[in-house]
């Protein structure tokens, strides 16, 4: 990952995203599903509606700047006092949480204008193995 972020990118980024840049962790990674065609750009970690949402800068070599919206944050129905607090019901379904991953598949535009598809894990811009689990390899 490159630690040096260029003053043009971080702008882009925050039009993009429509948020300060302390908001946005810079990313520069290889996407594994598209002969490793090389992504940067910033993921936002503000937790609202932009959770996860990529700012891409570059594709390849090329300055591609698009948005792509990550699965939105679900927020848990208790407090911090550990009590559930649901508006009013009639009824409820419970289901077991197997598991809480999150991947999602989406599509950006590469330098010669054609879409690319790939996945992502919420705070990351591509799919990789984790201390959380191999999910690449999956």
């Amino acid at each position: 990952m490159t630690t040096e972020v260029d003053t043009q990118s971080v702008s882009i980024a925050t039009q993009l995203i429509g948020l300060d840049a302390k908001w946005l962790q810079p990313f520069d990674v290889d996407d594994p599903f598209n002969d490793k065609l090389r992504l940067r750009g910033f993921v936002c970690q503000k937790p609202d509606y932009r959770y996860g949402a990529l700012a891409i800068t570059h594709v390849g070599e090329a300055e591609m700047a698009q948005v792509v919206l990550a699965t939105p944050k679900l927020h848990y129905p208790f407090g911090k006092d550990g009590f559930f607090h649901f508006l009013p019901i009639k009824s409820i379904h419970l289901y077991e949480k197997l598991d809480g991953t999150n991947v999602l598949a989406y599509r950006y535009r590469d330098g010669d204008g054609q879409w690319r598809l790939t996945y992502k894990l919420r705070l990351s811009p591509t799919l990789r193995n984790s201390r959380w689990g191999p999910f690449l390899h999956m």
